[in-house]
């Protein structure tokens, strides 16, 4: 039997969010390590491109770590799934005939929406898509001292 209930949110989302707890918090948080990690060796060309876009916007987003990698990859190559599909399709028609002469869609329209499906539900993981954004609220300015700032031009407080 599977989990129950909405999937945990991280401990740095819910400060994001302005919901955490520190009294609900785990004793020693897992630390994963930041940075960039490198493309899984075999990954096709379009999966390639995908990568190379999304590993600067999601590290800027602060949302990649090396832990990251396979899902990530999984991501990219879904994608470039979806898009050769798409190629498919586009050359060979929505529709094809079936062995009565009668019309029914082209095999490769199904796999594209189960490709977009898989692309869409990672996405959702590395806050990709706009609803998944939507729930991120940004961290407020911290407050400045002004004396501080007047006196020794220092900036916000460390507090």
């Amino acid at each position: 039997m599977g989990r129950r209930g909405p999937p945990k949110k991280p401990a740095a989302l819910k400060v994001v969010q302005g919901t955490f707890r520190p009294d609900r918090a785990p004793k020693s948080p897992s630390r994963a390590q930041s940075g960039a990690p490198r493309a899984p060796k075999g990954m096709s060309q379009l999966g390639l491109g995908c990568w190379r876009r999304m590993v600067p916007r999601l590290i800027e987003a602060q949302v990649l770590t090396e832990l990251d990698r396979e899902m990530l990859a999984a991501f990219c190559e879904c994608w470039a799934a979806y898009w050769d599909l798409k190629a498919i399709v586009q050359k060979e028609g929505y529709t094809t005939m079936g062995s009565r002469g009668n019309l029914r869609p082209h095999p490769a329209v199904g796999a594209m929406k189960v490709q977009l499906d898989y692309v869409v539900r990672l996405g959702r993981e590395f806050g990709l898509t706009p609803a998944s954004r939507s729930r991120i609220e940004a961290l407020p300015e911290p407050p400045t001292d002004p004396t501080a700032e007047f006196l020794f031009g220092e900036g916000p407080l460390d507090t």
